[in-house]
């Protein structure tokens, strides 16, 4: 039998077009609310989308602008802290305690703390820091006369006299000043390094005498009377003497730790501590309740001297005097009273 084309192909007649549009319309109706229930839902769900953005917006700006509060009151308590460094060290302890709209300055003059509470806002942060008081001076006199004119050197820090400041042929590198202001000279607890000498068993109440064959001699050393530093002895510590103390040729002391004295002379009797020879060597803080002299060549210093009457040298060439701020710092058993005249710097901040 031949193909024919069209033999598995039974044309459909077109229905009536009225039928099929009652009959789209019958569909939608029946599926009118199920639309509706998921435009409803799409509705809602993108609402609570819309809403949760706007929430993380605004989180977002208090979250931006409690960060600007906290940064900028922490400036403002770190600026405390410097404004009331500088009032402390220009001005006087009483003028360190401040307060205004951004800002509330604390000080603890006994333990040598600042406190500083920053605000911004409804914001506070607080920083606290710990205080050093270091001597400013290289050479200080007080009752009397500070006066260097025989012999040469050169004298590396600041000096001070409550009386007169004399120095000629020294090369002087700092500033030197006098009378005004007037400067406290410091305070020894005898009583502090009495019991660390007799805890070491190193308190005497005859004459101390330190030799080149016992040295090196280390701890504190104390002694109601004098001592004598012979030729080539060497000190890694603290002498101190209710009297006098005399100095020979090529001898070294060294305060060890830093934060103690090297020499403390009470100068009950009168004198203090004489350098009348040539080569000695102190490396930290100086003390005389009474005089202090300097004589002879090759004398070197570094740390301070402090004479509660005069300093002067009575000859000497290549004598080198420099502040050195180690053993200027936080002494023990050394208070320095005096404000303006000490110079204080921060050793540890810490977050509160």
């Amino acid at each position: 039998m031949p193909f024919h084309p069209n033999r598995f192909y039974t044309p459909r007649t077109p229905g009536n077009p009225f039928k099929i549009g009652r009959h789209i319309h019958k569909v939608l109706k029946e599926q009118n609310g199920y639309i509706l229930g998921m435009v409803m839902i799409f509705f809602f769900v993108f609402t609570l989308l819309g809403l949760a953005f706007l929430r993380m917006a605004g989180d977002e700006r208090i979250h931006v602008h409690n960060y600007q509060d906290h940064l900028k009151a922490f400036y403002n308590a770190e600026n405390g802290i410097y404004k009331g460094l500088w009032l402390l060290n220009k001005v006087s302890k009483a003028a360190v305690e401040f307060s205004n709209d951004s800002v509330i300055v604390a000080f603890d003059s006994t333990n040598l703390t600042m406190t500083s509470e920053g605000i911004s806002g409804s914001v506070r942060d607080s920083i606290k820091v710990y205080l050093q008081a270091t001597w400013p001076y290289v050479l200080y006199s007080d009752t009397d006369k500070l006066e260097m004119k025989k012999g040469s050197g050169t004298i590396t820090g600041d000096v001070h006299s409550n009386t007169v400041v004399n120095i000629v042929d020294f090369t002087l590198v700092g500033d030197s000043t006098d009378v005004i202001p007037d400067i406290a000279v410091p305070t020894i607890d005898w009583s502090f390094f009495e019991t660390k000498a007799k805890d070491v068993s190193q308190y005497s109440t005859g004459t101390l005498t330190f030799t080149s064959g016992g040295s090196p001699y280390s701890g504190v050393w104390y002694t109601t009377d004098s001592v004598d530093v012979e030729s080539g002895a060497t000190i890694n510590g603290t002498i101190v003497s209710e009297d006098l103390i005399d100095f020979e040729a090529n001898t070294t002391v060294t305060a060890t730790p830093s934060n103690y004295p090297a020499v403390i002379a009470k100068a009950n009797s009168g004198g203090g501590a004489f350098f009348d020879v040539n080569g000695v060597q102190i490396t930290g803080f100086l003390y005389s309740g009474g005089e202090i002299k300097l004589k002879g060549d090759n004398f070197i210093l570094n740390g301070g001297l402090v004479a509660n009457t005069k300093i002067h040298n009575a000859d000497g060439t290549s004598q080198t005097i420099t502040r050195d701020t180690d053993y200027l710092t936080d002494l023990l058993g050394v208070t320095f009273t005096s404000q303006p005249g000490l110079v204080f710097t921060i050793s540890k901040w810490e977050k509160l």
